[in-house]
């Protein structure tokens, strides 16, 4: 299913950012296995698409995922991020880390 996502490069994976209850966390909690193309903000693809394994990594990595979101996109970002705290306390996000298949 396409799904457009930002993302950002970390080290030799791939970092991506969701809303917890968000059908493709549900996916990668059931599966890890994603197929990574590159798109636009449709989803409708835009090239070759790749084979990859997705992992959550542990909540305090968090931080690390909104920094690199923040470095990339800057300003937009921000104003995304304060968007989904005015969601309300039930709204949580996560990271997803993807390692390409090689």
């Amino acid at each position: 299913m396409p799904t457009p996502v930002w993302v950002m490069g970390d080290g030799d994976c791939l970092a991506v950012w969701s809303a917890a209850g968000a059908g493709k966390v549900k996916r990668i909690r059931n599966s890890g296995r994603v197929t990574v193309a590159p798109c636009n903000w449709r989803g409708v693809p835009k090239g070759e698409s790749v084979p990859g394994v997705a992992e959550l990594p542990a909540d305090r990595d968090t931080v690390h995922y909104l920094d690199l979101m923040k470095r990339k996109y800057g300003l937009v970002a921000r104003v995304g991020l304060l968007g989904s705290r005015l969601k309300g306390s039930g709204y949580r996000a996560v990271g997803i880390r993807i390692r390409l298949a090689e």
